[in-house]
């Protein structure tokens, strides 16, 4: 393979490897050779009854980490291993029956809601899509939501239960790997990186259970949030392996029409540090009964400090939105001072604010509809924000392709260094 990124190309090797050990504590994988510097190149698989084998199975223990004596690893033009390979490998027959919709079955179109994780504080933002599904006498189909074509998950309906069950089961190939879809549950935990700033992110463990069970209405799934359960697309049946994970899922039937947006979730504040402040809110696109909302028809204002007018984003200060905006559609974003991450927004202001709200707008048919406003001083949130006496930013330029910040005749990089 040549990796022509750089600015001189870079060749890999698919090249045998054993195992070395360094030291007690250290090992590599390296070119095997004999007495003349010769090397042994040579890796053999058997084939018998379909199956490809690698024949050298054999593995050791390091300190209690199973590793494996040979492997076909990736290495640079001198045999110098990248940290790259697959050891103990097995080609077999793929015999996995895949789900396949009933012939003459209907397909619809509904709203796929899931549940996703803030990493900063550990906040649910829920937030939505279309994908296919159908229902035949007691089963319900999903589609992959990985959208691999001709990819389905079934569940079964239990109509005096009032649910619907999914077992694991196989969905196909996705990205060259085998896919599984399994039912898991999980728990959010918070890793502390730095415990004098308590600075750390939250995320998600998950388990394997036996089924994913939600509640069955009208046509609709409703996940039982106090369960914790995930919808997984995995690349092994037997462990959490994750394409793919959808939490709380909901389903509901999609009709286009006018309607209140969801409510923004503020996710975090950050005061003026001198040069910009950070503003971090999550907005799904759906309403506020978790059906799916066309992005295009959404959009957001920011309050600052309690006003009822909405902040307007000006291109004096601002210099990449193409006018002055108070309105932001709400998947609108470039590098600079709007971010978006699916749901999840960031803003970099440059103002005096002490606190901001958020409020989100749906125009349907020339009906608007608008959510309440989120204020990032409210105790629902838990965040706080202390004053800020700094002055009024003064400007800012592009000088090469590098963001220069102006403040009290100071110059500054984006992440706050002094320029000369």
């Amino acid at each position: 393979m040549v990796d022509n990124s750089g600015l001189n190309p870079y060749l890999y090797f698919a090249t045998r490897l054993v195992f070395t050990k360094l030291s007690d504590n250290s090992y590599t994988s390296s070119l095997e050779k004999d007495e003349m510097g010769n090397v042994n190149a040579d890796i053999y698989f058997s084939f018998e009854d379909g199956v490809l084998k690698q024949k050298n199975q054999e593995k050791v223990d390091m300190n209690g980490e199973i590793l494996p004596m040979e492997m076909l690893g990736l290495t640079n033009s001198t045999g110098g291993w990248i940290g790259f390979g697959d050891a103990c490998m097995e080609f077999a027959p793929c015999d996995f029956d895949m789900t396949t919709l009933p012939e003459g079955t209907e397909v619809k179109q509904m709203s796929f809601c899931s549940n996703l994780l803030s990493c900063l504080n550990g906040m649910g933002c829920k937030d939505a899509r279309l994908l296919d599904c159908a229902e035949v006498e007691d089963v319900f189909y999903i589609a992959n939501p990985l959208d691999v074509e001709g990819s389905w998950i079934k569940g079964d309906i239990d109509r005096n239960q009032g649910t619907v069950t999914f077992k694991s089961q196989y969905v196909g190939t996705y990205k060259g790997t085998h896919q599984w879809f399994v039912p898991t549950a999980y728990t959010t935990q918070f890793d502390l990186w730095d415990e004098e700033e308590n600075y750390g992110v939250s995320y998600r463990d998950y388990r394997l259970i036996d089924s994913y069970v939600c509640r069955y209405e009208n046509g609709s799934l409703i996940s039982d949030e106090s369960l914790h359960q995930s919808f997984v697309i995995s690349r092994s049946s037997t462990e959490v392996s994750a394409s793919g994970v959808y939490a709380d899922i909901i389903v509901k039937p999609y009709l286009p029409k006018a309607t209140t947006p969801a409510r923004p979730i503020i996710v975090d504040f950050e005061e003026n540090n001198g040069l910009w402040g950070e503003l971090r809110f999550a907005l799904g696109h759906l309403d506020s009964g978790n059906v799916y909302v066309n992005g295009e028809e959404l959009s957001y204002v920011i309050y600052a400090d309690g006003s009822a007018t909405p902040f307007e984003f000006t291109t004096n200060d601002y210099w990449e939105i193409p006018e002055n905006m108070s309105e932001i559609p709400t998947d609108y974003q470039h590098k600079n001072d709007f971010v978006v991450n699916g749901p999840f927004h960031t803003i970099f202001w440059y103002e005096e604010w002490q606190y901001a709200g958020v409020q989100a707008i749906h125009r349907f048919n020339g009906e608007e509809h608008r959510s309440d406003i989120v204020w990032t001083n409210s105790e629902v949130t838990g965040i706080r924000q202390t004053a800020c006496d700094q002055s009024r930013f003064n400007g800012k330029y592009l000088d090469h392709g590098r963001l220069v910040i102006i403040r009290n005749e100071e110059k500054y990089s984006m992440d706050g260094l002094r320029r000369k």
